[in-house]
């Protein structure tokens, strides 16, 4: 790492100090394939910042004074993508892990979460986390017991009996292992709960460091990087006379950053799901303007720090390191084009993603120098996506248009992720032979399938938090969603067995439909359906379909007004609506209007 300043030389301006290092900065950035130059770019980069702040201490009054200078601010690591940064973080602050067992454990002996330095061996895993458990982070949550005490000495070992403890009757470890169970958490999940995690006493200089570098250098991680599941604890016990945390400016400032960049666990509770909303997502800067229980102080810091937090996320359109984060993390399986036209060419169901023969697909990331494709279409039957083989064709021929190699890749749903196990009929072994491992049972003209593995329902969860982020992602490229409009007949189906006419109650509310040895088929045209419009309205606001000249596409972009922003999406999503978009379950509803507003619209302020 070259040296910040030259020995003797003056010390350089920042505006000289920024010219001389962002040119190294920007060419280390400019290759994110290997991780030794992404590691040394972040480092320089923070180095930068560093000196960047002393500079800014040692001068206040020429960083200070509106419109002082004209310095470009260094664009630093994405938190969302950043996981050197955030195991560094975790390594320099010895963050406290506590295991889910361990909660499990307190919950059930009816004691309080402890104070770190007073945890049994093994209930706590400190520094990086291992990369195969699952991490949770608790925030934001409401300080149920004393909070303020001028006469508290923190430089100290905490005792069990602490006057100031952030939650003494255990309410909030119940909230915390309920919502934990529900998500189906292991014993050895880790979760970040700052009270335990964090050194709340510092008896020894070496603590009240690490106690800094939670605040200074991990913080900005617990509400925005992608390993960190939220759960927001936004009850509070009856009788409680406080405010809850969501009035707060912290807990405003928390809650909807991480409403953004991750997962929230418990997003259907009551009082967590109303605020999961575009509107309140838009509102947050304006609540964090005007909030009344706040100080002046507070309210400048939380505003800086959204702009920081913020300022280093690109648009989905441009963010190529989340989309090829999000790739891996998923483990999607992008299926290669030759073997799209081989199946075109053979006809029949094509294989589900655990079916699919090695060497057919690339697992994870796009491959460097490939293109890569990602399509949009309805499913022409509920236990397969395309019986017949005919949207396989359509595609093949839309590749072909498009110039595609045989080594490029393909997103196709039911392809390229991992499928829930069920029946289907015995004729597709026949045409996929890879299957028959997987097969657990057999009835007659039927089969049932084996399911994901824990390790791909994992997977499987965070790629359905993530996958609109394909269809929004623009590459150097060109355009690459590919849209399907059409949905195969149940009479194209090999072996449909008798067809008829029933009420799909695999839907929310149940329609009538055809009905065929490979389930239900769909009667909704494209356009008019849930997650296909969806997709569609994400990949038009993004500019990136591929095959909009395509003639059924034109029927599609002429068939309604489509949205161009966050009000008229909402209209499109309205179930009272002229033409209302319908949904196989209730609840997608809410997710595709946030996602809209996600996955193509900048967070302003």
């Amino acid at each position: 790492m070259p040296s910040i300043t030259i020995p003797g030389s003056p010390t350089p301006s920042e505006e000289e100090y920024v010219a001389r290092q962002q040119s190294q900065i920007e060419g280390l950035l400019s290759d994110l394939t290997t991780g030794a130059v992404a590691a040394r770019a972040e480092n320089l980069q923070q180095h930068l910042l560093d000196q960047l702040i002393s500079m800014r201490e040692a001068s206040p009054n020429a960083v200070r004074k509106e419109n002082a200078s004209n310095v470009a601010t260094p664009r630093l690591l994405d938190p969302r993508w950043d996981v050197s940064g955030f195991n560094q973080a975790a390594e320099a602050c010895k963050l406290a892990w506590v295991r889910v067992g361990y909660l499990r454990e307190l919950k059930e002996l009816g004691k309080p979460v402890p104070f770190q330095q007073l945890a049994p061996d093994g209930a706590l895993w400190i520094g990086a986390p291992p990369p195969d458990v699952q991490l949770y982070a608790i925030s934001p949550f409401t300080w149920l017991g004393d909070y303020e005490n001028k006469d508290r000495n923190v430089n100290r070992l905490p005792t069990h009996n602490e006057r100031v403890h952030s939650d003494p009757d255990g309410f909030l470890l119940g909230r915390i292992v309920e919502y934990l169970n529900q998500d189906g958490a292991f014993d050895d999940d880790l979760v970040m709960f700052m009270p335990i995690s964090s050194r709340c006493f510092t008896p020894t200089e070496g603590d009240r460091m690490m106690k800094q570098a939670f605040n200074d250098r991990f913080a900005i991680f617990i509400n925005t990087h992608y390993r960190l599941k939220c759960v927001p604890i936004l009850e509070v016990p009856e009788g409680y006379e406080g405010e809850s945390v969501i009035e707060r400016l912290w807990g405003i400032h928390e809650f909807f950053l991480a409403a953004y960049c991750q997962r929230i666990v418990n997003s259907s509770s009551p009082l967590v799901k109303p605020n999961l909303t575009p509107e309140k997502l838009r509102s947050a800067q304006e609540q964090v303007k005007t909030n009344t229980l706040a100080t002046e102080s507070d309210r400048e810091l939380i505003l800086r720090l959204r702009r920081d937090a913020f300022g280093r996320m690109p648009p989905a359109r441009d963010d190529a390191v989340g989309f090829q984060t999000v790739c891996e993390q998923s483990g999607f399986r992008w299926v290669r084009v030759w073997f799209i036209q081989e199946l075109a060419s053979r006809g029949g169901p094509a294989p589900r993603c655990q079916d699919l023969p090695y060497g057919a697909y690339a697992e994870g990331r796009v491959p460097e120098g490939q293109r890569h494709y990602v399509v949009s279409h309805g499913w022409a039957a509920h236990l397969h996506f395309d019986p017949s083989g005919g949207k396989l064709r359509d595609l093949a021929a839309v590749l072909t248009r498009l110039d595609a190699a045989p080594n490029d890749v393909v997103f196709v749903d039911f392809m390229s992720l991992t499928q829930a196990g069920g029946w289907v009929p015995k004729t597709y072994l026949s045409f996929n032979q890879v299957a028959r491992r997987h097969v657990v049972e057999e009835d007659g003209e039927m089969v049932k399938l084996s399911g994901r593995t824990d390790k791909q329902e994992r997977r499987f969860r965070f790629a359905l938090f993530e996958t609109t982020r394909l269809y929004a992602y623009l590459p150097s490229t060109g355009p690459t969603v590919i849209v399907l409009p059409q949905i195969e007949p149940p009479e194209s189906f090999p072996e449909p067995g008798t067809i008829t006419w029933e009420d799909n109650t695999v839907c929310q509310p149940p329609r009538k439909e055809q009905k065929s040895a490979w389930g239900f088929s769909k009667s909704i045209a494209y356009e008019n359906a849930g997650w296909p419009c969806a997709e569609y309205a994400v990949s038009r606001m993004n500019n990136t379909i591929a095959n909009s000249d395509d003639a059924a596409v034109r029927q599609v972009e002429d068939a309604r007004a489509w949205p161009e922003d966050v009000d008229s999406y909402a209209a499109l999503m309205d179930e009272e609506a002229a033409t209302p978009v319908a949904f196989t379950k209730k609840g997608d509803r809410e997710a595709v209007r946030f996602n809209f507003y996600k996955y193509s619209f900048n967070v302003t302020e």
